[in-house]
This record gives C-alpha cells, structure tokens and sequence, in this order.
C-alpha cells in the first residue's frame, strides 16, 4: 500500500481517515417510524433495522446508527473514496453491546473502519476510524 501521495510504503494499521457527525435524534422522530419507511430502506440494511426497531426509543437508535454512517463516508472521503453507499455500510452490535462495522462489498478489504457512537436526549453522534491492514 501506499500513502495518498504515492511517495511511500504505509504503514500497517496507519489511519488513513476520520469522520465524525452529530444528528438530532427529533429528526427520525418526526418521520412515520416504520421497518417500510421509503427513507429508512434507502439508508439501513434489514438486520439495522431489526435491531433499532427492537429497542425502546426506536428514534434514538435510528439517529445513532445514522450519524455513524455519515462518520464512516466521511472518513472514506479523507482517502477519496466518494462512491460510498449507505447500504453498503452495516452497523452491527456484538454481544456485549458495542458497534462494528461490516462493509458490503464483493472488493477486497483493504482497510479496516473503527467506530464509536453515542447519544443522550435529543443528540447522536457517531466518530469513524479509517486504517489500513
């Protein structure tokens, strides 16, 4: 692999981008929170949809899940990988709770995408972690 600037061998595990993205959660509130809403087809896969419809504040988790993904394409941007589609993009929880990233795609992996999310009353956020293997 090499850097952007094709001037030297990366590092393995180097980051390669971050992203970061706040959302306010009212706004899934507002729209007819339903597993066949056009808008929330478009942007989850079925198994992020099962999950947040599964929890008590279904918005909440909507916006969570949401803000990460917009984290996750802008750290693809820092490496300008712009064609980045958000049904390609799945944010799991494992067992324990905590989000991961799988990325759908037929491409070989060539990075690896770490990912934290929060939210609290009214606000989600999600911060993404682009590296290299």
């Amino acid at each position: 692999m090499y850097d952007i600037n094709n001037t030297k061998k990366m590092k393995k595990n180097q980051i390669l981008g971050i992203g970061i993205d706040i959302e306010n959660i009212s706004r899934f509130g507002k729209s007819k929170l339903s597993k066949n809403n056009r808008f929330l087809n478009k942007i989850f896969t079925k198994v992020e949809l099962d999950y947040c419809f599964s929890k008590k504040n279904v918005a909440s988790s909507l916006a969570t899940k949401f803000a990460g993904k917009e984290a996750i394409i802008k750290a693809c941007e820092s490496i300008d990988k712009t064609d980045v589609d958000y049904k390609k993009i799945e944010i799991i929880n494992i067992p324990s709770g905590a989000p991961k990233v799988r990325l759908i795609s037929n491409q070989k992996k060539e990075y690896e995408i770490l990912i934290s999310l929060s939210n609290d009353a009214d606000k989600a956020v999600g911060v993404a972690i682009l590296i290299n293997k």
